[in-house]
């Protein structure tokens, strides 16, 4: 009897498998690579620039300029006569603040003059504040001023540390204003307390700047000598209407009052501060005295 022998081939199956079982992990693992450095340490904790109340803040307030302060002017183009405003922002609350015309590297004039009152920041930082002039009431160092006319910077400077500028073109004068006319009367009457006769000068100007201040002066009134009659403030549409009254001595017993300015042509001149000007010829006639009544003498 033949004895059957399982085929050899099966083992050699076997083994193979096992083979492949084993080197199967061995290709599937992947290869090693460098760990990447990671950051324990924990982010910055970011200071936001927080504004101290006056009323609670408990240490000094920063040395340095707060960085959003700005300023902002009315004019661009300004004299040093003329009115303007300025507003700020982005200072400290409460902070005090002075403003000054910087001419060069050493002469600068507080605008509004010295005895000017300066701003001071509200509670969120802002100010608006209006001056006259930048030369002020008091007519200002006319050395410093004579030199600003060019472009220059209006700075301010707060107490607590905050700075801000903005340019400025300072003229030496403002355009004249070809549309200014002047018109003058003169009437003289009887003052009946004292007996002396009175010359009422009226004078009507238009075309001047709104709010302008003007003078009005007589030229030539006395051996050559001009008078200033009178100021007035032009309305908000340039114009103006003033009087002003020139009194006669009066007379000694017995004899004619005289007037106070000799009949005859006068020029009327009326000068803005803000360079408007206007001229106008006034006609001052004799005052003829009224008759006495027969019944009187």
């Amino acid at each position: 009897m033949r004895v059957r022998h399982p085929p050899r081939t099966l083992p050699l199956i076997l083994t193979l498998s096992l083979l492949a079982a084993l080197a199967l992990p061995v290709c599937s693992a992947p290869r090693d690579e460098p760990d990447l450095p990671v950051n324990t340490a924990s982010p910055p904790t970011p200071h936001p620039q927080t504004v101290p109340s006056p009323e609670t803040s408990a240490g000094p307030l920063p040395s340095g300029p707060y960085p959003e302060a700005m300023i902002m002017i009315s004019k661009t183009t300004v004299t040093v006569d003329e009115p303007l405003t300025i507003n700020g922002s982005g200072f400290w609350p409460g902070e005090p603040v002075t403003l000054a015309l910087v001419i060069d590297n050493i002469v600068s004039y507080v605008v509004g003059g010295r005895t000017a009152e300066q701003p001071t920041a509200n509670a969120v930082g802002a100010f608006a504040v209006s001056f006259d002039s930048i030369r002020g009431g008091g007519g200002g160092e006319r050395g410093a001023l004579e030199r600003a006319p060019g472009v220059r910077s209006i700075l301010a400077v707060g107490e607590d540390g905050s700075r801000a500028s903005f340019p400025v073109m300072i003229t030496s004068a403002p355009t004249l204003s070809v549309a200014s006319s002047l018109a003058a009367t003169a009437d003289t009457a009887l003052n009946d307390e004292t007996g002396g006769l009175d010359t009422t000068i009226t004078a009507f100007g238009a075309g001047f700047a709104p709010g302008e201040a003007v003078t009005i002066t007589i030229v030539s009134l006395v051996e050559g000598a001009d008078k200033i009659l009178i100021g007035i403030t032009a309305n908000d549409s340039g114009e103006f209407e003033v009087s002003s009254t020139l009194a006669g001595a009066a007379p000694a017993e017995g004899a004619d009052p005289e007037m106070p300015i000799a009949p005859g042509f006068y020029t009327i001149l009326a000068e803005g501060n803000r360079g408007s000007a206007a001229a106008s010829v006034m006609d001052v006639e004799q005052y003829e005295l009224p008759e006495a009544d027969e019944d009187e003498e």
